[in-house]
């Protein structure tokens, strides 16, 4: 039997693939794990078998591997979390609206830009979320004081 007690418990969701002609891992074995991961709360595992295919995929198996993985993190990239979504917007949010009072009070104009640098160090996502925030209202009270011009 296959030692998979490097994935207990699993820290994650994923995809876990295997040829139905693994001799590395036997399929009996992945089924197995896949089963005990399936119990685990919090977790979501996708299983995938591929007919055919020995441990390396090889030859014409790895086009079907690719095409497994590519599928898979293309689905998950697209995927919409609501509470970390959420979360990420109001952080975004009140942050850029914090950032832009001390701009009006300082007139550092470019202050954002250093409230950017410090979150891209820890959270890329929150980072992109943030400079979104930012630029929607830098452009809002652009587009404003055009029409008050007018």
């Amino acid at each position: 039997m296959y030692d998979f007690s490097f994935l207990a418990p699993c820290p994650s969701s994923g995809l876990i693939i295997n040829g139905s002609s693994d001799r590395v891992a036997p399929p009996a074995d992945t089924t197995s794990l896949i089963g005990k991961l399936h119990e685990q709360k919090g977790i979501t595992i996708i299983h995938n078998e591929v007919d055919g295919a020995d441990h390396f995929f090889q030859d014409r198996h790895m086009d079907t591997l690719m095409t497994d993985v590519t599928d898979y993190v293309k689905r998950r990239l697209t995927e919409k979390h609501p509470l970390m979504s959420d979360t990420i917007t109001n952080l975004a949010a009140k942050l850029a609206e914090d950032t832009m009072k001390v701009m009006d009070e300082t007139g550092e104009d470019r202050f954002f830009v250093e409230v950017g640098e410090v979150l891209a160090a820890s959270s890329q996502s929150l980072e992109e979320a943030y400079l979104t925030e930012i630029r929607v209202r830098m452009a809002e009270r652009q587009a404003r004081q055009f029409v008050v011009k007018r």
